[in-house]
């Protein structure tokens, strides 16, 4: 750069500034993947956690997709989100009344 007549931030603000884009407004988070079978007691044991998360009871033995991020956990199954649930670190369960099917 020392033969030009220009420095680098004239060179950028006349060549590059114009084509940046505004930042997006969610920050980034890093998703995971994983893909397992609802068990028979309408859940997903996510082994990373140690935890079940609950599913509505019609996709038991269906295979779902399960995209978690460090706050929440998407269970997808033919490509239809059927369960959202907010993580947990702790060994457990995360149920919702309305996955559990009716008992006699």
């Amino acid at each position: 750069m020392q033969q030009k007549k220009y420095c680098r931030q004239e060179k950028f603000l006349a060549e590059e500034h114009p084509l940046l884009k505004e930042l997006p407004r969610e920050a980034f988070e890093v998703k995971y993947y994983a893909r397992l079978t609802v068990s028979e007691n309408n859940c997903v044991y996510l082994a990373r956690d140690k935890h079940y998360y609950s599913v509505p009871y019609h996709y038991i033995g269906e295979k779902a997709e399960i995209i978690y991020t460090r706050a929440l956990v998407r269970i997808f199954v033919r490509g239809e989100c059927v369960a959202t649930h907010r993580r947990s670190l702790k060994p457990g369960y995360t149920t919702e009344k309305d996955h559990m099917g009716s008992s006699p």
